[in-house]
């Protein structure tokens, strides 16, 4: 048997919306600056890889 995914419908909405910050730990990365932008991007793919959505 598999499982199937649902996702309700406020965040289905929101998953198409760009990601403007994303919470690392207890701080929040924004996508501001030049020197954010790596340390947001390397939380984006590290919360990629801990889900397996590669």
């Amino acid at each position: 048997m598999t499982k199937k995914n649902t996702m309700s419908k406020g965040l289905w909405e929101r998953l198409h919306e760009p990601i403007k910050s994303i919470k690392v730990g207890h701080e929040e990365v924004k996508q501001t600056d030049e020197k954010n932008q790596k340390r947001f991007d390397k939380a984006i793919e590290n919360l990629i890889e801990s889900k397996g959505w590669k």
